[in-house]
């Protein structure tokens, strides 16, 4: 999942992401930091993002497997 946050604190989200990646088209425009997490991998968090009116912006997470996690999980 994707949660987003503005350096105040509110946040948005989460966000259901699969294989596909996600698409959302409503959020309203602000800074806003990354943070995706998945059962079985270490959450990650990524660099400030400008988010604009009328823009795409992509952002790509990388999560890793956790030392703890099993195959399947």
């Amino acid at each position: 999942e994707l949660i987003l946050a503005s350096p105040s604190g509110h946040k948005r989200g989460p966000f259901p992401v699969n294989g596909a990646g996600l698409k959302v088209a409503t959020l309203a425009p602000g800074r806003v930091i990354p943070r995706g997490s998945a059962p079985g991998y270490r959450d990650a968090v990524g660099q400030e993002v400008e988010l604009r009116a009328g823009a795409e912006t992509e952002i790509v997470l990388r999560l890793r497997r956790s030392a703890n996690a099993t195959s399947g999980s």
